[in-house]
C-alpha cells in the first residue's frame, strides 16, 4: 500500500495527462461524431427540401390550371341562368351548348403529396430544422380534406340531380363539340357529333334556374377553397427556397 501511495507521490502528475489525454480523445472523438451526424443530416434535409420544392412547383400549376377551369365553369353557370331568365335558352342551341360545355368544364385539384406523406411518415421530418416550415407540412393534409369535402359536394350534385336533369331536356352529345380538352390532355381530340334528336323545350325555368344555382353555388365554394390552396402553396414554397438558400 505504502509502495502504491508512493508511486502516486512521485507520478501524479504523469497519471493526470494520461486521464487528461484519455478524456480529451474521448471528448474530441464525440465532437467528431456529432458533427459528421449533423453534416450528414444536413445534406439530408437539403435533398428532402428539393424533393419538396420540385412537388409544390407541381402542385402549384396544377392548382392554377384547376382554378381557371372552375372560375370559367362559374361563369358559365352564370350565363346558363342569364340565358334561362332572359327567355333564349333554345334560341340559339349552338351557343347555349357552347355555354353549356363551359359549365360543364369543372376541375378537381388532386395534390401530389408523396414526398409530403414520405418524410412525415418515416420521421424525416425531424430533420428540418424550421418549425414554421414543419408546421405548414403537416397542416397541408388538413387543408386538403377541407377542400375535398366541398369537391364530394359538388360531385354528388353534379351526378345524382343536375346530369339527369339535364339531359331529359339537352343534347348533351353536343358538349363534345365545344369542350377545350386541352385542360386535361393536349393530345386528346374528340370526335364531333350532332344528334338527329330535337332537345325538349319544356322545362320548368325556375326548376332550371335552382339546379343550376345550386351547382354554382357548390363550385364557387371550390374556387375559394382553391384560392386558398393557391396562397398556402405559395406560402409554402416561399419558406422551403428560403430554407434552400441559407443551405446553399
Amino acid at each position: 500500500m505504502n509502495k502504491i501511495l508512493q508511486t502516486l507521490k512521485t507520478k501524479w502528475i504523469e497519471y493526470l495527462l494520461e486521464i487528461l489525454v484519455i478524456t480529451i480523445g474521448i471528448l474530441g472523438a464525440y465532437a467528431l461524431n456529432e458533427w459528421n451526424e449533423s453534416r450528414v443530416n444536413r445534406k439530408e434535409e437539403y435533398r428532402i427540401l428539393l424533393d419538396l420544392e420540385e412537388e409544390f412547383l407541381k402542385n402549384k400549376d396544377n392548382a392554377a390550371v384547376k382554378l381557371r377551369l372552375n372560375k370559367k365553369c362559374s361563369n358559365g353557370a352564370y350565363q346558363l341562368m342569364k340565358l334561362n331568365g332572359e327567355g333564349q335558352l333554345f334560341e340559339n342551341l349552338d351557343y347555349t351548348d357552347s355555354i353549356m360545355a363551359i359549365a360543364m368544364s369543372w376541375g378537381s385539384f388532386d395534390a401530389q403529396i408523396g414526398v409530403t406523406n414520405e418524410i412525415i411518415n418515416t420521421g424525416r421530418i425531424s430533420l428540418i430544422q424550421d418549425s414554421k416550415l414543419k408546421n405548414r407540412l403537416t397542416g397541408w393534409s388538413s387543408m386538403l380534406i377541407n377542400s375535398g369535402e366541398d369537391y364530394q359536394a359538388r360531385m354528388d350534385h353534379w351526378e345524382l340531380r343536375l346530369t339527369p336533369y339535364l339531359g331529359r331536356y339537352f343534347n348533351l352529345a353536343h358538349i363534345d363539340n365545344y369542350a377545350d380538352w386541352d385542360a386535361w390532355d393536349k393530345e386528346y381530340r374528340t370526335s364531333s357529333y350532332k344528334s338527329p334528336f330535337a332537345p325538349n323545350t319544356n322545362l320548368d325555368p325556375l326548376e332550371f334556374e335552382n339546379m343550376i344555382y345550386t351547382f354554382k353555388f357548390n363550385n364557387d365554394f371550390i374556387i375559394m377553397d382553391e384560392i386558398a390552396v393557391s396562397a398556402y402553396i405559395d406560402e409554402t414554397l416561399v419558406l422551403i427556397e428560403k430554407n434552400l438558400k441559407a443551405k446553399r
